[in-house]
């Protein structure tokens, strides 16, 4: 009997120890930059700059779908967020409806593609009308 209490101790202390350990001060309290939300269209810019000519095949609301040129051309989605910048062929600012089908542009990105499929560009820093 006396082993019983001695195990139920101890089962006991393990226990408020384990759920007490928890009510300590994070890391970021006070802080309110540790996990602060992060906006999903604010790029971590690297300084990496990717570019290849396309051409758009389909246009969505915050997507684009296009085909590179070149000897590896493939199907790609381009996602567009605000941080995307769309520049016309005089440099003039434009708006994703503006895009066609059939436009050749110039796609800057991270160098980052999701392996999908058809494979996904996420980072994109610019689109640029070229034809």
């Amino acid at each position: 009997m006396k082993k019983y209490f001695v195990f139920l101790f101890v089962t006991a202390v393990l226990f408020a120890q384990l759920a007490l350990s928890g009510c300590g001060r994070s890391v970021s309290d006070g802080d309110g930059k540790i996990n602060d939300y992060i906006n999903a269209t604010e790029y971590h810019d690297n300084g990496k700059r990717v570019d290849f000519c396309a051409r758009v095949n389909n246009i969505g609301k915050y997507s684009v779908n296009v085909t590179s040129e070149g000897d590896n051309s493939r199907e790609l989605i381009i996602y567009i967020s605000s941080a995307t910048e769309l520049i016309g062929k005089n440099g003039e600012k434009l708006t994703v409806s503006a895009l066609k089908n059939g436009m050749r542009i110039i796609v800057t990105y991270d160098g980052t593609v999701v392996e999908s499929d058809p494979p996904r560009i996420m980072r994109c820093y610019t689109v640029r009308e070229i034809d």
